[in-house]
């Protein structure tokens, strides 16, 4: 008899366990009921998906690709874009040119600015960009539709 009340102790406690990590999880909440200049994650998510296929580090023909891609989505949303070529160097000395996207959405008054900018460039030996920096650009991409 002393061993049930054990078992049932011994499962409470699990589940109190269970249910205090689950309570904690995030839930994702149904990109639907967001309106049309709502910030949607599911668009974010679909640009870091679009950014990410390949690696896409300076000088591979992905990047142009990459490029290409949030040229498109920019002038998409109604913005005049631009190009910004230079040339720098990296950490081991090679010599590399740079090429900025920039894009202009002119403000109503003389108030001040906000600059928001990402490299969009990926690591060429260990990653396809996702985090480094897709999910940069793609912030900023689904931040100026919204």
């Amino acid at each position: 008899m002393k061993k049930y009340p054990l078992i049932v102790l011994l499962f409470l406690v699990i589940l109190a366990v269970f249910w205090s990590f689950w309570s904690l999880m995030p839930r994702k909440t149904a990109d639907a009921s967001l309106t049309a200049y709502g910030f949607s994650l599911d668009n974010a998510l679909n640009h870091v998906q679009q950014l990410s296929q390949k690696p896409h580090a300076v000088g591979f023909p992905t990047h142009k690709e990459v490029r290409e891609y949030i040229i498109s989505q920019l002038e998409g949303f109604g913005l005049e874009t631009s190009i910004q070529e230079g040339y720098t160097t990296g950490d081991w000395a090679n010599y590399s040119k740079a090429i900025n996207i920039i894009a202009r959405i002119k403000g109503s008054g003389n108030g001040k600015s906000l600059l928001l900018l990402s490299h969009y460039d990926s690591n060429p030996h260990s990653s396809m960009g996702a985090s480094d920096a897709g999910s940069g650009v793609a912030t900023i991409l689904e931040g100026v539709r919204a």
